[in-house]
């Protein structure tokens, strides 16, 4: 699960990895509305995935160079690539991995 939690604890709909080949809408029946399921055969993350992840992070808080969002990571190897970097340079979204 990627949980998407703001600084005075408003949350933004979350990000559900599942360990299957194929996503199926019905794996995220009764998830709270708006939340975005995946499917990768090891139920992780990856750099793909994780890109789809800033792309819905940008649907519901749209984010410009202009008007920014800050994105506090975990150092996971798959939250890092250059298509996130340019993703998120693109789209107002600083990254921050400690």
């Amino acid at each position: 699960m990627l949980g998407i939690i703001n600084a005075i604890g408003n949350s933004l709909p979350p990000c559900l990895v599942f360990p299957r080949k194929q996503f199926k809408p019905h794996m995220i029946f009764g998830a709270p509305p708006g939340t975005h399921g995946f499917a990768n055969s090891s139920g992780w993350i990856t750099k793909q995935l994780f890109v789809e992840c800033l792309r819905h992070i940008h649907r519901h808080v749209r984010s410009t160079p202009e008007n920014k969002v800050l994105v506090i990571l975990d150092n996971r190897e798959s939250h890092i690539s250059i298509e996130a970097v340019d993703y998120c340079r693109d789209n107002g979204i600083v990254l921050l991995s400690p």
